[in-house]
């Protein structure tokens, strides 16, 4: 089965040209597209419960990350492996190999470099929302009205940028609007008196991530770059969402998040790709599946019990 799988690996022999030649990585929760462009490996970065205040699922961010150096050189060896079996990807690239990872049971993104021949490592964030904008109204935002104008802009929030050393930490917090489109849209449906009582989904959500990596230090509030040449680095990234919670409330459960990953490393414990991940899966449907089977076997017992002769 396993030799089955991996003939079905997804291999590139050259870097792309944007990100439409991506290549999918997650763990069911966190997302990425991966790919290789002009000599840097981009990592775009989702999470299914990354919802701003227009109920739109962003992307928290794009990390680029230059080996110098230079191992995507014009001319040079290139293989980019989607590995189905492992749930990983593998660059290997003249005297370099990357690989990458989403962890199974833990909300980490993992990059490994191995050389022959030391290299320096510059990871950047990139980000796009660092002012508020207003887009096009599109189909499945709050403030969409079929057949009429839309009554308010769909406005897009900034994120933000939080000091930390030698650690990239920013994020997205959801905050209270005059017009709040849940709000209407419930009242739109009639259903405006479950406001008082149903939890906002949206208000108070924050989400967004940290880099951090052995032996990077910070250059600016965007970039670590490691202190010297080396033949291996690790890189991390952390994409958490809280809801609700304020932006210093989900600052610590970050730092939190970070630390408990770090001592259950430091206890041995393996971070594990995707095809742990598949069996942690099975087996707790199995162990569902017994425990409903008992269920009901408990059920019919005590129905027969309470029948007549």
């Amino acid at each position: 089965m396993q030799d089955k799988l991996q003939q079905y690996n997804v291999v590139w022999d050259s870097p792309s040209r944007d990100a439409s030649g991506s290549m999918p990585l997650g763990n069911g929760d966190i997302g990425l597209n991966v790919w290789v462009q002009d000599s840097d490996l981009l990592l775009l970065i989702g999470k299914t419960d990354a919802w701003d205040e227009n109920c739109t699922n962003l992307k928290l961010g794009c990390v680029r990350v230059k080996l110098t150096p230079d191992p995507f050189a014009a001319g040079a060896a290139f293989r980019q492996t989607l590995r189905l079996l492992s749930g990983d990807i593998e660059i290997v690239a003249g005297p370099v190999r990357i690989l990458l990872w989403v962890d199974a049971n833990q909300p980490v993104i993992r990059l490994e470099v191995e050389s022959r021949q030391p290299v320096e490592m510059t990871a950047r964030l990139e980000m796009w929302r660092t002012r508020p904008y207003t887009i096009k109204t599109q189909t499945g935002d709050l403030f969409k009205q079929l057949g009429a104008p839309d009554p308010y802009p769909t406005v897009v929030s900034p994120d933000r940028l939080l000091r930390e050393p030698n650690r990239v930490v920013w994020c997205h917090h959801n905050e209270k609007r005059e017009h709040d489109g849940c709000e209407i849209n419930m009242k739109l449906q009639g259903l405006g008196e479950l406001l008082r009582t149903m939890p906002h989904p949206l208000l108070g959500r924050t989400f967004g991530a940290a880099i951090e990596g052995e032996g990077l230090v910070k250059v600016d509030e965007l970039t670590l770059k490691s202190q010297l040449p080396q033949a291996r680095h690790k890189l991390a990234i952390y994409p958490l969402t809280v809801h609700p919670a304020s932006v210093k409330q989900w600052h610590k459960k970050l730092d939190e998040t970070i630390d408990r990953v770090a001592r259950r490393l430091e206890e041995g414990q393996v971070i594990e790709h995707l095809d742990a991940y598949f069996y942690g899966v099975a087996r707790r449907v199995v162990l569902e599946w017994r425990r409903r089977r008992a269920q009901a076997t408990r059920c019919s017992r005590r129905t027969c019990r309470g029948r007549r002769p």
